[in-house]
């Protein structure tokens, strides 16, 4: 049986949802990090900036992928 090929929309719609999903991630991580510096919590801040620059890039590749 052969495997059947997405439909472009629903690839396009999958690839919306899943930048939303990790925008909403970002303000949680941004309001996260900030809280950290603000309590002096110096080493949770930089896992959460460590953090954000990964899911930051992931979100690059997805907006990519829109474009396609």
């Amino acid at each position: 049986m052969k495997p059947s090929v997405p439909n472009t929309d629903d690839v396009s719609a999958a690839l919306r949802l899943l930048a939303e999903s990790l925008e909403e991630e970002e303000k949680r991580i941004r309001n996260e990090g900030s809280k950290a510096m603000n309590e002096g919590d110096y080493d949770t801040a930089a896992s959460v900036i460590d953090f954000a620059k990964r899911l930051l890039a992931v979100l690059k590749k997805v907006a990519g992928l829109e474009k396609e």
